[in-house]
């Protein structure tokens, strides 16, 4: 019988995980729409800000990183814009629950004591949980050592196997250490190390499910002492001082007026883009802040007549010192619809992804807004501004990306083929 390589394992896993893996994508979009269908990613929802606390707790008492929490999302702390980890519906990790639910329903069908079946159960939702904790504590502690594009990596392309690759390597360790035939009974002496090894097991599984779930106990009481935030950690505020000095603040800084300000700009009958109002933020930046992902303006913007204009917000980093000039990252255009008085609510402007850029600390951010006008009639531009009832904010952005799963076993895929070009040299 030939002995098959080393190599040979991974290769061949790779070739089996490729082939199953097209199903379980089609199965985990075909669950997803099913949920939005049935409404059930609302009551998923429900179970995100408990998440976001659990984890949290674990990256500020385990690992030391300043974190705080607002609804569903995680903080990152630091200096200058915090990253904001936002946890949606679908990234419970409700799909491989189910596949979990379902190898254990399936390994469960043989003739075992009940005892050892209600171990095998406790410990494998368990040993789930702590899985997908990690799927979401990975990416975190990347961010917050700056690997940013490994963030993203491991979301996109590692996650989704890790969790397959915890459930198949479960359902091994479960059928072949936890689980006791019946009849078997705990002091009998069969030879060869089965029974003995299965006590072992078993003695073993006890063990794990008391300190996991004295373990989660204790996150779950420390959870409580997470900080929360007052609101959107990612939230730039406009605000007004004078007339030359308008300036973002971070949440920690932000003042906000008992009544607005309004600025207001007149046409002057040439049609052109003509700058509005510009706004630097208030400090240096005291950490290196990566902006990757899209801004979302929360604006009051309106007009002296109704209508149609074009804006154009120009995000540039900017060096404080003037040793070097300022440097422009990023353009959104929007057009906008004008009511002649002030919105109950601000309009809501979502803009395009932007190309990954650092900010580098001691710079700042300056946020430059214009607008088209086309000459036509006499209007007055006006923005409200700084006030509880008209907050008007740049939400940066955090990183929200989709599970992609079959792209990540595509290099296994060449891999694989490769090594059966050369399985002769193998003798496999």
């Amino acid at each position: 019988m030939r002995r098959i390589s080393p190599i040979a394992w991974p290769l061949w896993l790779a070739a089996l995980l490729l082939s199953i893996l097209p199903m379980v994508e089609t199965l985990n979009d075909l669950a997803a729409f099913l949920a939005m269908s049935l409404g059930v990613e609302g009551l998923l929802m429900g179970f995100t800000p408990m998440a976001a606390r659990y984890v949290a707790a674990i990256l500020r008492y385990v690992f030391r990183v300043p974190v705080s929490i607002y609804g569903s999302s995680i903080y990152l702390e630091g200096g200058g814009v915090p990253f904001e980890v936002h946890l949606d519906w679908n990234c419970l990790g409700w799909q491989g629950f189910i596949l979990m639910f379902i190898a254990l329903l399936v390994a469960l069908q043989g003739s075992y004591t009940r005892r050892s079946k209600v171990k095998g159960t406790l410990l494998g939702f368990e040993v789930f949980l702590a899985v997908l904790a990690a799927r979401i504590l990975i990416p975190c502690l990347l961010l917050v050592h700056g690997l940013y594009r490994s963030a993203i990596f491991f979301h996109n392309y590692l996650a989704s196997p890790l969790i397959l690759s915890s459930i198949a390597l479960y359902w091994h360790l479960c059928t072949g250490y936890i689980l006791q035939p019946r009849g078997g009974g705990e002091s009998s002496g069969v030879v060869g190390g089965k029974v003995p090894l299965l006590k072992r097991g078993i003695g073993l599984a006890s063990m794990a499910v008391i300190l996991l779930a004295t373990l989660y106990s204790g996150v779950g009481l420390l959870s409580a002492a997470v900080a929360l935030a007052d609101g959107d950690r990612t939230a730039l505020t406009f605000e007004f001082a004078r007339p030359e000095f308008r300036y973002l603040t971070h949440p920690d800084w932000t003042d906000l007026g008992e009544r607005p300000h309004t600025d207001r700009w007149k046409n002057t009958g040439t049609p052109g883009w003509y700058k509005l109002w510009e706004f630097d933020l208030y400090g240096p930046l005291v950490e290196d802040y990566r902006m990757e992902g899209n801004i979302i303006y929360y604006v009051y913007f309106y007009c002296s007549r109704l209508h149609e204009a074009p804006y154009r917000f120009y995000i540039y980093d900017v060096d404080p010192t003037g040793t070097t000039p300022q440097e422009l990252v990023h353009v959104d255009e929007f057009i906008v619809r004008l009511e002649p008085v002030s919105p109950p609510l601000p309009i809501e402007l979502e803009g395009e992804p932007v190309r990954p850029y650092i900010f580098r600390s001691g710079h700042t951010i300056r946020i430059t807004i214009y607008v088209y006008d086309d000459g036509q009639r006499k209007r007055t531009y006006y923005f409200d501004y700084d006030s509880e009832d008209k907050h008007s904010y740049a939400d940066f952005p955090g990183i929200v990306v989709e599970e992609r799963m079959l792209p990540s076993l595509l290099p296994m895929a060449v891999a694989l083929a490769m090594a059966i070009g050369r399985r002769d040299e193998y003798g496999w």
